[in-house]
């Protein structure tokens, strides 16, 4: 499968909406290994950005950038991988 949501998923992301109606909530998505898609291997917090190439690429983890923030706080990220995010109209 290409994406298997965890339950109680969404409901994280409409609170930040909830809180903060311009923002734009995007969920925390774990690496599934190809091989066996039942291991769950926990992704961390990373955040996203661009190469001087225009290559999408995480850069590290939030805790390395932003040394107060706790998980399963929010961060800010400048860009996200694919379509999966949540917004208000």
């Amino acid at each position: 499968p290409h994406c298997i949501a965890n339950r109680h998923w969404v409901e994280p992301l409409l609170e930040r909406l909830v809180a903060s109606p311009k923002s734009v909530a995007v969920p925390a998505i774990d690496a599934l290994r190809e091989g066996d898609t039942d291991e769950y291997v926990y992704a961390g917090a990373p955040w996203g950005g661009f190469g001087w190439d225009m290559t999408f690429k995480w850069p590290g983890q939030i805790s390395a950038r932003n040394r107060t923030w706790r998980d399963p706080e929010p961060f800010p990220t400048p860009a996200h991988s694919g379509g999966i995010l949540a917004l208000t109209r």
